[in-house]
This record gives structure tokens, sequence and C-alpha cells, in this order.
């Protein structure tokens, strides 16, 4: 299944941005649901809300110049899904993670830096980059406390569209996701989308108790 380009998913409905990754795999972003914050500092203070605060979407990260260098700390954060505050697993703080933009022939470095008890990695999933060394290698580890560089060299001709990345080390892979390790990757159009507002829209699946701790994986699922 090839990815779909932004401009059709902008065609084929106005609430946004549509993810379909490479082989079939997705991950949807939601209007309904708010990407998820750390608790407010003071909880028993109302604060004001407006349409606009209805739709908050991840940091956007984009390139510039060719290149698009990104620091990554995966860690468990307290976040705020609703009106739960879940342990959940975030990159840098958010759930999702930053959103990267880039365009056909960028470079893109990660820095990840693993702060869970486990180890970890990075696959940019669906990108049409090396799958060896330090770019898209599923192989690597990267232990509890360490850190590890990524480059991935995006070719000149990188269809566009929406893509995604997460961890990938075996037998940690989905509860790591399933904890809410995720973000999405644009690979820009080269000529511009024309539209008003673009809108990134995940939804994901991520299941929680009252108490705010996210459901195990079976066994299967990993």
């Amino acid at each position: 299944m090839e990815p779909i380009s932004r401009r059709t998913a902008l065609t084929l409905g106005a609430i946004g941005v549509a993810a379909a990754a490479a082989g079939g795999t997705a991950l949807w972003w939601s209007a309904t649901t708010a990407p998820g914050t750390a608790p407010d500092q003071n909880p028993s203070q109302p604060q004001p809300t407006t349409p606009a605060d209805s739709f908050r979407q991840p940091t956007v990260l984009r390139s510039a110049g060719g290149r698009l260098d990104v620091a990554l700390v995966a860690a468990p954060t307290s976040v705020v899904i609703g009106t739960t505050t879940v342990a959940a697993l975030t990159y840098s703080g958010g759930l999702p993670g930053p959103t990267l933009i880039v365009r056909p022939g960028d470079v893109l470095g990660v820095t990840l830096e693993n702060a869970l008890a486990d180890p970890t990695n990075l696959h940019t999933h669906g990108l049409h980059v090396s799958p060896e060394g330090s770019s898209d290698n599923v192989f690597r580890r990267i232990d509890p406390g360490a850190s590890a560089s990524y480059t991935y060299e995006l070719p000149a001709n990188h269809p566009p569209g929406v893509y995604w990345y997460h961890p990938h080390h075996h037998g940690m892979a989905a509860a790591q996701v399933f904890g809410g390790l995720y973000g999405a990757i644009i690979v820009e159009e080269l000529v511009p989308l024309d539209v008003t507002t673009e809108r990134v829209l995940v939804i994901s699946d991520i299941t929680f108790d009252t108490a705010g701790q996210v459901a195990g994986r079976p066994e299967w699922t990993r």
C-alpha cells in the first residue's frame, strides 16, 4: 500500500490530514481529544477555554536549509488525558511526540535519550531510508540511561505523505508504543498545498484504568 499524499487526504475530507503509513499500518489523530499535557500546577483553579483551546496539536519541528536536527527524550511522564492523569510514556514530555516536518532530499538527525526502565530504539515507519547503520536500523539497542544518534537521508524523489516514528526494539515495542511513544513525520510536497489551515489528527490506542495506569500488553503483541 502506497502512503496517501497530504493533497489527496485534504481532498477526501475537510477535517485535516489523514495518516496512512506504508505497509498498511497507520495511526490516526483525533480532533476530539487534545494531546496529553502535563497536569495543571493548580488544578483547583478553573482554566478559561475557547474553541481554539479544544484542538491542541503536538509541537511542530520543521526542517530548514535541508536539515532537521531533533533531540528526543523517551521517559515516563504524567500527562492529562481527558480528566485523568495518566502515567504514560512520552517523547520529550508530549503525547504524541513532536511532529517532524521535512521535505524530499532533507537529512533528519535525531538524538534519542533513553530515560525509560527498559531498552528502546527508534523506527521511522514508512520513510524510504536506509535500514542499516545509524539510519532506520531496528536492531539497534539503546539501554536505559544511554543515548544514540540517528541520521536519515531522504532521497530527492521521496513521496510526500504522513508517516510516523516509534520504538521497534524486539520484546519492548508494543508496550512502549501503547504506552504513548509515537509521533508524526510529514514529508511535504515540493509545491505548497493551497490550504488555509492544516491539522494533524492522531487517533491512538492507549488504554488506562481509573487510577491512570496504562494497561499491560499481552505477550503475543510484542
